[in-house]
Parts: C-alpha cells; sequence; structure tokens
C-alpha cells in the first residue's frame, strides 16, 4: 500500500479533507514551523503507569529529569527521534518482534491528537508509521503490519 493510500485512509478516518495524492515529502516534515504542525505538549498524567513510562521513553520534556517509572528501565530504543520514539513491545504478543512508536508530545488519545494538530497531525502519523517501519526493518525486511491504536 503506497504511503499517499495509507494517508488518504487515515485521513478519512479522522475526518479530515486532504488529498493525500497531492502532499509531497516536503509538505509532511515535522521540521517546518508552520500553521499545520503539531506544538509540543508537557505530559500531565499520572506520575506511574504506562502512560508516565511512555512519556519517560519519548523523553517529553515535563519527565526528563524525573526518576524513571519503567519496570525495564527507560533506554533501549530502536529509534528515537524528535516527534517520536520507537522502543521494543514489552507485552505478550504473538508477533515475532513488536515495537511500539510513541509520540514525543503528549495526547490523551487520537482525538485529542487531532484536536490540537489539526492538519499537523498527518505529519506526525506519517513520521510515526516510518519510524516504526525502518525498526523493524532490522527484526525481518520486507512488509511492516501497523497498527494505530484508538482508544476504548
Amino acid at each position: 500500500v503506497s504511503l499517499a493510500k495509507r494517508l488518504s485512509s487515515i485521513s478519512q478516518g479522522l475526518q479530515l479533507a486532504v488529498d493525500a495524492e497531492n502532499v509531497s515529502r516536503t509538505e509532511l516534515s515535522m521540521t517546518q514551523e508552520s500553521e499545520g504542525s503539531c506544538k509540543l505538549v508537557a505530559y500531565t498524567g499520572p506520575k506511574e503507569g504506562a502512560a508516565s513510562c511512555f512519556c519517560h521513553k519519548v523523553r517529553n520534556p515535563s519527565c526528563v529529569g524525573r526518576p524513571c517509572t519503567c519496570r525495564e528501565g527507560c533506554m533501549g530504543f530502536a529509534l528515537a527521534g524528535s516527534e517520536s520514539s520507537t522502543f521494543f513491545n514489552r507485552a505478550r504478543t504473538s508477533c515475532r518482534g513488536a515495537y511500539l512508536t510513541i509520540p514525543r508530545t503528549y495526547f490523551m488519545d487520537l482525538a485529542d491528537a487531532r484536536h490540537k494538530c489539526g492538519y499537523g497531525l498527518i505529519a506526525l502519523l506519517t513520521g510515526m508509521l516510518q519510524s516504526g517501519f525502518l525498526a523493524y526493518q532490522g527484526v525481518q525486511a520486507g512488509p511492516v503490519m501497523q497498527c494505530i491504536h484508538l482508544p476504548g
């Protein structure tokens, strides 16, 4: 499935009117400071548990400098970028090697991300899909199945 088709599917699911066929990689760059980018949002969730652990693993500024809350420690990235981090999923799974890609900025869920990012969410999700794909190539080269978890 092409990137344009993935973007089209994502945008339809988010009810965004985006012509993914006409979006270039340059326009999708999260390094651009534009109207369509996601701003870094500080983590405001619980001080322990999975959400807090993710905050540490992605180096959200509100968790940097605080003690790590992850049972397995806060290191061990497959890929650490400016917008997201990809790391090995320690949860039980039937996958050969499951990875999680989490945005560095804090969102309660996908609807919250859509509200805070607007069209910048397309760039964020594109970058996250690319990071997850690249990380998995170290496990097994070729196609990758990726999921976006919805709240609930």
